[in-house]
């Protein structure tokens, strides 16, 4: 009787409704709902094989002893939906979710108008002060009614720290840091953005990989933080991870904020959460569904906690790394948490993997590590992407024994070469898996062979890696292995001179397909490193 109670008393309520138009607004959110519930569990199917993927990534990325690599960094903690989690979306979804979205629409537009009103009329000041209302405004709205705050800014930093989290982190920067905020200008492209961004003082860059660009940026830092620690102006806020991560990690700091040698001032940024982790991270919600997730939260909940002015040493001022680094650890011991070797890098190439069809897990190759050991760079990496795009299969980012065999005796015109020469080649490639991932094909290419005492580099030059073999002796006679494998695979012309010397070191540009026919004559020659 009970339970007939409390699935029809909810019918009988509806049937009492007089209006018409009540009753198809409540049947629309009803359906509504059930389809954002149906369509969720599809996207929780999705999530469990990226999943599988991203902890094979750990898993390996833990075995390199990259540090840091068992908390991954890159990884949401909430990317599955659970039960809960699923009818709290699907109701907020058709209830709070079209309700905050119109409310930000209404805050935003006029706001924008304001601004550029105020700025026309020279009222720089007032159109700061109303940007910083409007951000408070639209962080309460989102469902962070409260923002516990400890600690006070410190006059004396000419630049202001702060960890990056998520997409929102911005809002709570102009609420409350009172900073001129550093900010790349192709986000503010649209007007209703870069209006409030302007009346903060937000300073604009461009971001470039030429040097050129690169000390442009690093001028208008170190001007903006030389006034700022003069008592000019306020200080200069940026994030110096320079990406998006898990709350309870640190990432590398870039040294651009520490070069001028002033006093900074830490911010720690955290987010406690029970059901839902808001980080923007590769391996977690797209941008969409992260902000549809939290706006569907009935409340949000946001610390910030600033840290004491840090007065760098006479080393400190001069060496900018050293500076970084410092008070990085601070940070860790703020936050309770720990550091990691992944970096801005890692992000790039996980953007790349994503760009070439890949799951973008597979970027994630820990890249301080590997160019500390081969010297690598970030457009090597991005060009092997490509190769190993090429022989995988259409629905998964792993390559199979199947897969590695056929293209293998495609490639080779050695009759020696058989299927059981193969066996023994990728078994010890895939370090005990099933499948090869893109981080092990990598290491399998640049990283040494003890067992053939040769040598390979990656050298950065052009858009191509160059490769740099370094011969010990014993591997000088022309009927060398190393020998007959280039003569195997077409590539007579990588040595020069006619001979193998012992001494001799050459550099060649290779091509995608010599690059996949130079590792595969590495692989069943050489044998495993």
């Amino acid at each position: 009787p009970d339970c007939f109670v409390v699935v029809a008393a909810p019918l009988v309520q509806f049937s009492m409704i007089e209006s018409v138009w009540l009753r198809a607004l409540l049947t629309v959110q009803a359906l509504g709902a059930a389809a954002v519930f149906a369509a969720i569990g599809k996207y929780n199917a999705y999530v469990r094989e990226r999943m599988v993927i991203a902890e094979r990534t750990r898993r390996t990325l833990t075995a390199r002893k990259v540090e840091g690599a068992k908390n991954y960094a890159f990884m949401n903690q909430t990317w599955e939906l659970t039960l809960y989690e699923r009818v709290k979306t699907s109701v907020a979804a058709v209830t709070l979710l079209p309700t905050r979205v119109l409310l930000w629409a209404a805050i935003l537009i006029p706001s924008a108008v304001i601004c550029d009103a105020l700025f026309y009329l020279g009222r720089r000041d007032l159109a700061r002060i109303f940007a910083v209302k409007e951000c408070r405004l639209l962080l309460f709205i989102a469902g962070w009614y409260y923002v516990k705050v400890t600690g006070d800014r410190d006059p004396r930093a000419g630049v202001v720290l702060m960890n990056h989290c998520t997409w929102i982190d911005g809002l709570f920067a102009a609420s409350f840091l009172k900073a001129h905020p550093l900010g790349e200008q192709d986000h503010f492209s649209l007007w209703i953005f870069l209006s409030p961004a302007r009346a903060l003082g937000m300073v604009f860059f461009r971001r470039a990989g030429s040097a050129d660009a690169r000390q442009a940026i690093r001028k208008v830092i170190t001007d903006q933080a030389l006034r700022a620690s003069s008592g000019k102006e306020d200080p200069l806020f940026l994030f110096p991870e320079g990406t998006t991560h898990h709350n309870k990690i640190v990432m590398e700091f870039k040294d651009g904020a520490f070069t001028p040698g002033v006093p900074v001032q830490p911010a720690v940024l955290k987010y406690p959460w029970s059901n839902f982790d808001p980080c923007w991270v590769m391996s977690g919600p797209g941008v969409l569904v992260l902000f549809i997730r939290m706006f569907c939260q009935v409340v949000n909940y946001c610390e910030i906690d600033f840290l004491p002015c840090y007065q760098p040493s006479e080393a400190e001022k001069v060496d900018g790394r050293v500076f970084a680094a410092n008070v990085r650890k601070e940070y860790v011991r703020a936050i309770r948490g720990g550091a990691t070797d992944l970096n801005l890098s890692d992000v790039q190439l996980q953007n790349a993997a994503l760009k070439y069809g890949l799951s973008p897990e597979i970027g994630l190759v820990g890249f301080q590590k590997l160019k500390q050991e081969t010297g690598v760079d970030v457009q090597a990496i991005k060009e092997l992407l490509k190769v190993f795009r090429k022989w995988k299969r259409k629905d998964s980012s792993l390559v199979s024994l199947e897969e590695f065999q056929g293209w293998a005796l495609k490639i080779v015109t050695d009759k020696n070469v058989n299927e059981n020469k193969i066996l023994e080649v990728f078994r010890p490639a895939c370090e005990g898996e099933q499948e090869l991932d893109f981080r092990q094909f990598l290491c399998y290419m640049l990283l040494p062979s003890p067992g053939a005492g040769v040598q390979w580099l990656a050298v950065p030059e052009g858009e191509c890696a160059l490769r740099t073999a370094v011969l010990p002796e014993g591997l000088d006679r022309p009927d060398s292995e190393l020998t007959q494998a280039v003569a195997t695979v077409g590539l007579e012309g990588l040595l020069e001179g006619g001979g193998l010397d012992s001494r001799a070191v050459w550099t060649t540009k290779l091509g995608y397909g010599e690059q996949r026919r130079l590792f595969l004559a590495r692989a069943l020659v050489l044998g495993p490193p």
